[in-house]
């Protein structure tokens, strides 16, 4: 019965219902990929923070540069960063960000009754992952994870509410001058609000 011990989700594609489920050897095998791309970007850092402590005319701020472009071609800026300490770069691993990232896409849910279904789920969580990389880059770009991580600004934003009144257009629900703040920074025109 051990196979069923987990939940379980149901596809009918050209009238054959499937019984699926989540592949644990394969949520296994991408945990071990992320440890390693953890360590060897680990190993990086502390290949340049080695070459900062032997050369004092080395700028840490390319290093810096030269980590947070290893970060995003490893496709790991969703939940690790950079920081500059003094001479220094640190690596800041938010996993709090990256198992809220699952939960807010619902990655891990994808019990659907058909095959339309499944494809919609899919498609939509594809799209917001492409939103959460914009995000991300336009974070980079405004220099914001330096006040904020990804999870904060998702958080401060997924409170506005938006209101329909009929025969009207859409309406942001009262911002705060923080959240105007963060849509200026991003290079996001504020939505229309009722204040």
């Amino acid at each position: 019965m051990e196979l069923f011990e987990d939940s379980l989700g149901e596809v009918i594609h050209e009238g054959v219902r499937y019984i699926v489920r989540r592949n644990p050897m394969r949520q296994k095998e991408i945990e071990r990929t992320r440890e390693a791309k953890l360590q060897r970007l680990e190993a990086f850092v502390s290949e340049e923070n080695t070459y900062l402590a032997h050369h004092r005319k080395a700028d840490p701020d390319i290093a810096a540069r030269n980590i947070t472009t290893r970060i995003a071609h490893l496709k790991m800026d969703a939940w690790v960063r950079a920081v500059r300490e003094g001479r220094t770069v640190q690596l800041v691993v938010d996993e709090k960000a990256f198992e809220n990232l699952k939960e807010r896409l619902n990655v891990r849910r994808l019990a659907v009754s058909s095959e339309q279904s499944l494809d919609g789920k899919l498609f939509v969580q594809y799209i917001a992952l492409i939103f959460l990389s914009h995000i991300t880059r336009k974070m980079q770009e405004s220099n914001l994870f330096k006040d904020y991580t990804l999870q904060e600004v998702l958080d401060e934003l997924d409170v506005i509410e938006c209101l329909e009144v009929p025969g009207q257009r859409l309406m942001a629900g009262e911002m705060t001058q923080r959240q105007v703040e963060l849509y200026t920074k991003l290079g996001v025109m504020a939505p229309a609000s009722l204040q």
